[in-house]
């Protein structure tokens, strides 16, 4: 039985070299309902998408994938996109569930303060195992969530799959 899924996303754009950097994307299973929110993320590019996502039941909730900038933690491109998201979510006025490859330390992204001004919690794994673990050097967590508090308190855990064979790399799943 072959699953259906939805989709948003923004591709990928060239960067240093021609290189593709960015792209994100939400799926959701096709019982789900999936459309874009009435504010999107402006300015953003191909490192954030938004979407509202709508469960069995009526309960909707406000997702965002993220792909922040590397190596330059809360610089301008990275404060924008807080800054972004940050006003979606106020827009949205509701629950929200942020993923992201934020290229920089939970840390860093909640001393910025948005997290505290929407009402988020960074939900990430320790970083005993990481998330992102390059050959020849130590693991680090830059992959993780911010969630709305209300939902945050509904999590017990937020671990990497450690267990799967043939994992992308260098991030753990």
């Amino acid at each position: 039985h072959r699953m259906k899924w939805k989709a948003l996303w923004t591709p990928a754009t060239p960067g240093e070299g021609g290189s593709p950097t960015g792209g994100v994307a939400i799926l959701v299973r096709d019982e789900l309902g999936l459309e874009y929110p009435p504010s999107k993320p402006c300015g953003c590019g191909s490192r954030m998408v938004a979407g509202v996502v709508t469960v069995p039941g009526g309960l909707r909730f406000l997702a965002t994938s993220v792909y922040a900038e590397e190596g330059t933690q809360l610089g301008e491109v990275n404060l924008h996109l807080l800054a972004e998201l940050g006003r979606t979510i106020a827009q949205f006025g509701g629950l929200s569930i942020s993923a992201g490859d934020w290229n920089m330390a939970p840390s860093i992204v909640q001393g910025s303060g948005m997290p505290t001004m929407a009402t988020l919690e960074v939900v990430a794994p320790s970083r005993v195992h990481g998330t992102c673990c390059p050959p020849g050097k130590r693991p680090s967590t830059i992959d993780y969530f911010l969630v709305s508090s209300a939902l945050a308190a509904l999590i017990t855990e937020c671990a990497p799959d450690l267990t799967r064979h043939g994992r992308p790399r260098p991030h753990r799943p």
